[in-house]
């Protein structure tokens, strides 16, 4: 995962007990649209769909560069409030190998991690514009 690849030492033990794997296997869930956010996901294997409504609007996969799911609408940016409500469904392509934080260990990996923090409150404002929620 790129996004973990540069942490070392104690801030990486911390940030891998904070971290839980899941596995979804093919046409599981790994969150519903509009249901209420306690976790953030980062896809480590297989692919996933991005659907809101019925459409697909998007693929996550391992090879991305980025596979974080369900993060957005746990963030909070100087502009826009956390959603704390998923704005899109994700479904397992395939067998998906997950890790898992709660909101609350997100949080704390995100003050752990700043260049995560950044990413992540970039990809939330952008999605908020792009979708007008704010």
């Amino acid at each position: 995962l790129s996004f973990f690849s540069g942490i070392k030492g104690p801030v990486a033990r911390r940030v891998a007990t904070l971290l839980k794997l899941r596995v979804f296997h093919q046409g599981e869930y790994i969150l519903r649209q509009d249901e209420f956010a306690r976790e953030a996901f980062f896809l480590v294997v297989g692919e996933a769909r991005v659907l809101r409504g019925d459409v697909e609007v998007n693929r996550v996969s391992e090879l991305d560069s980025y596979t974080g799911i369900g993060e957005l609408a746990l963030v909070q940016t100087p502009t826009f409030k956390a959603a704390m409500y998923r704005s899109a469904s994700v479904v397992a392509n395939e067998r998906c190998l997950c890790l898992e934080a709660s909101a609350v260990d997100f949080s704390t990996i995100l003050g752990l991690v700043p260049s995560l923090k950044t990413q992540v409150e970039w990809l939330r404002s952008f999605h908020a514009s792009q979708i007008g929620k704010k």
